[in-house]
Parts: C-alpha cells; structure tokens; sequence
C-alpha cells in the first residue's frame, strides 16, 4: 500500500460536498470507517486522472494504494494497520526510493467513470479542514486529530493538478429519486413473526421505506419477512389508525432497523396519512398542553 506522495479528494454524489486534499492513510482510515455499501455513493480522484471514478469501481480493481478489508475498523486499529505498512515498506526500500516510487506509481483500475467534467482549479485555504464531509451515520470520517495545513508548497501543486469541478449529477439524482424523507418521530411498531410471536418497539425515525426502532430486534425476526404494522392509536379516523405491510430486519448483526419489502403506491400513501394524521396530532397535543 502506497503511503507518501499521493492526494486525494472525495466527492459525496448525494450531498454534492467535496473533501479537500486527503493523504493517503487519511483515506485509509475514512474508507475503513465507511458502510460497504456507502461505496457507491462516493467518487474519487487524486493527482493525473482525468475524470472522478466511482469509489466502489477503484476499490473492486486492482489497485495497490488501499486495504478494503476490516471494514468500519476502530480508529486505533486502523491507524497501527496503516503504521504496521509503512514499516514494511520502509523496511523494504530507502526513503528515496519509495518517494521515486509513490511520485511515478499510477493506480491501475479496471472501470474507469465516463467524463464528468473538465478539471477547474480552485487551491483549499490555508489550514483547512483535512475532510468536512460526513457519513450516511453522520459520524466524521476523518477526526481531528489527522487533519492537516497544507503549506505553501503542497497548494501549489494542488492549485495545478485539481479534480473535475463540474458534474453531471442527473445519473446520480436517478439513482436516489426514491430515497423517502425520514421522519424523526416516536410512534408505536408491531413486529408479527411466522410463527406469531409479537414485539412492540417504538420508531426513532421512520420513512416510506424503513424504520429505525428504540430497541434492539430479537433474534426471531433475523433472515426472515414478517409482517410490521405501524400503529397510530390516537387517530379519530380508522382508516389512520394502522398500516400493515411486509419487512425483513438491515444488517448482519443485532440491530434496530426494519426495511419495508416493495410497499406498493397505495401503502406508501396510507402510510403517509398515518404519519400526517399522526404530527397533526402530537403537534395539537404540544400546543394545548
């Protein structure tokens, strides 16, 4: 794994914000600490490419610069895999070498993105954020403590070598039309097992595509569809009262999440008029209480 020399940027395809010039194990540490499947949400570019490639696309090929396994890895681990590399290499070759090396090495992928753009440069302020961008767990990818001042050597070479500013954004907008609003809001969620067993929890947030309960999902539940009703029992009307529909639990280990399974456009409205009747209600309640 390349160490030195290099830069990189990362552009989040969903926000639209860009990260300023990231080394090599800043990178590291900031892929080691993203979801998998957040990897298709990002591009990347460093110093003599042409164009942003889709970060999932340059990790899946044979490049040589990153480690993409143990993934959201705690911050000290990665840090000592990224500290153990370094000392292999410096090991193995001089510091000249590897400088000689790093400057000339160019990461071979195999699916490069389609032009996006043509390169417009625009140098980071003095002492800037090394990464400001976050996560889908709004957690910073990269913590203070790696953030770095560019001097004036390093703005330089930036101003003069700078990724593609202006994107085509349609593909990706496509790509995320139907990710739902997620509503922050408590309101009752009953799990109904093959078998019939039931489990109440309350959402933390809910949406037309899944939910995020309190608590954590028993074991019953895991690897298998049942049904989820969402239960609004201070609704006068009985048509907002429930919606029942089809889910199967997100993720591989204990978990709080819930995604509904190919809810059809009446569902999806039925539930929007539970949610509706449901904030007109908790807000009325606010307001006399």
């Amino acid at each position: 794994m390349s160490t030195t020399g290099k830069t990189w940027v990362l552009l989040d395809g969903i926000t639209k914000i860009q990260s300023q010039p990231l080394q090599t194990e800043q990178l590291q540490l900031a892929i080691l600490k993203l979801h998998e499947r957040d990897w298709t949400r990002f591009y990347v570019w460093t110093q003599g490419w042409a164009n942003w490639q889709l970060l999932i696309d340059f990790l899946n090929s044979d490049q040589k610069d990153f480690s993409v396994s143990g993934a959201l890895a705690s911050e000290e681990n990665v840090k000592a895999h990224i500290h153990a590399q370094i000392q292999n290499k410096n090991k193995a070759q001089s510091k000249q070498e590897l400088e000689t090396i790093t400057r000339n090495a160019q990461p071979a992928v195999k699916h490069q993105s389609q032009p996006l753009g043509k390169p417009q440069p625009t140098a980071p302020k003095k002492g800037g954020k090394a990464l400001t961008m976050v996560s889908s767990s709004e957690e910073t990818l990269v913590p203070d403590s790696m953030e770095k001042d560019y001097n004036s050597e390093t703005l330089e070479q930036v101003a003069n070598d700078q990724p593609p500013q202006q994107l085509d954004f349609t593909e990706i907008s496509e790509a995320y039309k139907n990710r739902a609003e997620r509503h922050e809001l408590k309101i009752e969620i009953l799990l109904i097992s093959q078998k019939g067993k039931t489990f109440k929890s309350y959402s933390k947030n809910i949406s037309l595509t899944g939910s995020l309960l309190e608590d954590n999902i028993p074991f019953d539940f895991y690897g298998v569809q049942f049904d989820l009703v969402v239960v609004n029992r201070n609704s006068l009307n009985p048509q907002n009262g429930r919606v029942q529909m089809r889910a199967e639990t997100v993720g591989d280990g204990l978990t709080q999440r819930v995604r509904f399974i190919s809810p059809s456009e009446n569902l999806k409205q039925r539930l929007t008029n539970l949610l509706n009747d449901y904030l007109t209600k908790q807000t009325h309640i606010k307001k006399t209480s």
